[in-house]
């Protein structure tokens, strides 16, 4: 029996709504909220200003370490807009987490149940990470979209063996990597290949050794490298593997606990995972005769598996497995009321709308004040600093990317003893600091312009110093 095949139209409009305004409604309101949104935006910024969509740079310096699928479609919103804004940034992450949304709801029906569907769909938009990285300007859910796309082609694929579906697999993985690197091929290609081997699928050969599918992945994901490679050298890459890749799987500075993501990924979905412990056994019993979930489950476990044992974890890492847990929960959930648990059914999709909805509310009325103090200052100091067009802007250590952003142009980092020679020749030069004030050497005349306060934290303050003719000026902090 499938449970709730036709859902009351109420309740799909009623979801269609509160999603819609929890992923679009004021995502440019407020400035940008964290040091990442920040490097996205100083990206598409220089690329904007400089019209360098090839090579991607931030605060004037190459940047490699992602490649640009995200700058270039934030690129594209942004000369539709005419501006680099905050609305344009978030913009694709917002549209890719709508169409991951839709995705789940078509993968819900067509192997499970409406009442699946709509579950699951409601449960993921509500999910804490999930509508995070759709509300900001990150590269996480656009790689989810493609990551998602792809492993839903491979099970149509295995399937139906459509050779439609086997070439799309392999044109949205390129994306992926287009989007985050080869590490996109730890959401498709490592848990395809380990389920071949342990099922001894000849589907999944099949779909490995088709030529024409592997000449559209290298064409889709493998242009820009090679155009990188052949302007700077294939040695250019070195760095950023071992910083990208090698770092974050070895370092210990920032290695987390082995268990870490099952922690994360069970407050995300507020604990609601644990409900898998209650009837368990007939869920493992389910799986035999439901090839799509058990693909879902291999979708979802190895990555979470070789995610685990490295070093570096963070929460957004593993979204692309985050539609794979709400459909999985989803089902056991129809799986249970299927014995004579209507109520419970019932009682779990309003409670995951009641969720959704206080996400809503969450990032329309309450974010933007109760975390004001994290970015009130990089607008007060983009207001302030147009007073001093012309002037260079300089720090003696690297400053936050929202800073660089907000300025609209690089503030180079540059050593005390050479902002004592420029000091001594009187230019005209501004210094930010974000740790702590500077004391700068007698010999040379300077001020302090400015202090904004709080900045990023409620106790930290930005200092901005003036050397030269500059503190001739009468706009200085008195």
């Amino acid at each position: 029996m499938i449970l709730m095949q036709r859902l009351p139209p109420l309740i799909v409009l009623v979801s269609t709504v509160i999603i819609s305004i929890l992923l679009f409604a004021a995502i440019g309101s407020i400035p940008l909220s964290s040091l990442n949104e920040g490097r996205r935006a100083l990206v598409v910024q220089e690329m904007f200003q400089h019209h360098a969509w090839l090579l991607p740079s931030m605060n004037g310096e190459l940047y490699l370490t992602k490649p640009p699928l995200f700058y270039w479609t934030a690129l594209a919103f942004s000369h539709l807009f005419g501006a680099v804004t905050e609305w344009s940034l978030r913009l694709p992450s917002a549209l890719a987490a709508a169409a991951v949304l839709w995705l789940t709801y078509f993968t819900g029906r067509k192997y499970f149940s409406t009442y699946v569907a709509i579950l699951a769909t409601v449960l993921l938009a509500a999910n804490l990470e999930f509508a995070l990285m759709a509300r900001r300007a990150e590269i996480e859910m656009l790689l989810t979209l493609f990551c998602m796309g792809a492993w839903v082609c491979f099970i149509q694929y295995i399937q139906t063996n459509s050779q439609r579906m086997l070439m799309l697999s392999y044109a949205l993985l390129a994306l992926a990597v287009m989007t985050k690197g080869p590490v996109a091929m730890l959401f498709v290609t490592v848990p395809a290949i380990i389920y071949g081997v342990v099922s001894r699928d000849k589907s999944v050969l099949q779909f490995f050794t088709h030529l024409r599918a592997w000449l559209i992945f290298i064409i889709l994901a493998g242009t820009w490298y090679l155009l990188v490679s052949w302007q700077l050298g294939f040695d250019i890459w070195a760095s950023v593997i071992q910083r990208d890749m090698l770092d974050k799987m070895q370092s210990e500075a920032s290695a987390k606990p082995f268990l870490s993501y099952l922690g994360w990924i069970l407050v995300d979905f507020y604990f609601l995972i644990t409900l898998m412990l209650w009837r368990g056994k007939n869920f493992i019993q389910q799986l035999k005769n439901n090839k799509p979930a058990l693909l879902l489950i291999w979708g979802a476990l190895i990555p979470f598996i070789v995610f685990s044992f490295f070093a570096n974890k963070h929460t957004k890492y593993l979204l692309p497995i985050y539609p794979w847990i709400a459909l999985l929960l989803a089902w056991h959930v129809s799986l249970i009321a299927q014995h004579g648990r209507q109520k419970f059914a019932q009682g779990m999709l309003t409670l995951v709308l009641v969720l959704a909805t206080t996400v809503m509310l969450f990032y329309l009325v309450f974010e933007k004040h109760y975390f004001q103090y994290r970015f009130s200052a990089f607008k007060d100091f983009a207001q302030w600093h147009q007073q001093f067009d012309g002037i260079e802007m300089v720090s003696l250590k690297a400053v936050d990317s929202r800073l660089v952003f907000y300025t609209g142009k690089p503030i180079a980092v540059v050593q005390m003893s050479e902002l004592i020679q420029r000091g001594q020749q009187k230019q005209s030069i501004l210094v930010v600091a974000e740790d702590s004030p500077i004391n700068f050497d007698k010999s040379i005349v300077s001020c302090t312009m400015q202090t904004f306060k709080p900045y990023i934290k409620k106790t930290k303050s930005l200092y901005v110093y003036g050397l030269g003719k500059v503190c001739e000026r009468g706009d200085k902090e008195q």
